[in-house]
């Protein structure tokens, strides 16, 4: 028996004998999600759903778990009922906020949850991503740079951050920068087939080398 599923026995155990530990429960969704087995991880958190309805742990982590088998719908409303229990949960608030961003849809309430996670948490540079993903989605440009450079000062090696950044400058016609940036995040991401395309998009564009 690997080690995954000696987890999975120790705390299907454990659950039988704490039922009413939602701790539990937690730790067997996330070691189903570390495993990619994410419909198995949310049918755990489905089953004492009703059990637990006001927890936001386990609404935050339905939210992610819907979120990663495609359900953007119950994602969201998973996330929203943790901000009814939790306002102040910064967590839910960039969740929430950046799904909005990336579906290019209800940009207005995305930036206000946005600006509310940065106030709680000035110095994410996560939270600040997203801020300006939201910005560059509204086609604010310049608010968008002001944000993603302060991003990626704060988080210097994620990829996303950076090609966040460089889409901006070439939405913005600075390709030298987009182009210098999306190399920059293709070096941390090699096998990255979008950030190679784009690459190849600017080159082809403007001649640049």
């Amino acid at each position: 028996m690997g080690q995954e599923a000696k987890g999975i026995q120790i705390l299907k155990e454990s659950i039988a004998e704490q039922p009413t530990k939602i701790e539990l429960y937690l730790n067997l969704a996330g070691l189903y999600e570390s495993m990619d087995r994410f419909v198995d991880g949310l049918q755990v958190l489905s089953e004492v759903d009703d059990r637990f309805p006001n927890d936001p742990r386990l609404n935050f982590r339905m939210g992610v778990l819907y979120d990663k088998i495609g359900n953007k719908d119950a994602s969201i409303a998973r996330m929203k009922k943790v901000l009814q229990l939790t306002p102040n949960d910064v967590q839910a608030l960039n969740y929430l906020g950046y799904t909005y961003a990336e579906l290019g849809v209800n940009l207005d309430e995305a930036l206000q949850y946005l600006k509310k996670a940065s106030s709680l948490r000035p110095d994410d540079g996560f939270i600040i991503d997203s801020l300006g993903w939201v910005y560059f989605k509204m086609k604010h440009y310049d608010q968008a740079v002001r944000q993603l450079e302060r991003a990626v000062e704060l988080v210097d090696d994620d990829a996303t951050v950076i090609s966040h950044l460089a889409d901006v400058y070439y939405a913005k016609k600075e390709y030298r920068k987009a182009l210098a940036g999306f190399r920059r995040a293709l070096k941390l991401e090699p096998d990255n087939r979008s950030i190679a395309e784009k690459i190849k998009k600017i080159m082809a564009e403007t001649g640049e080398k």
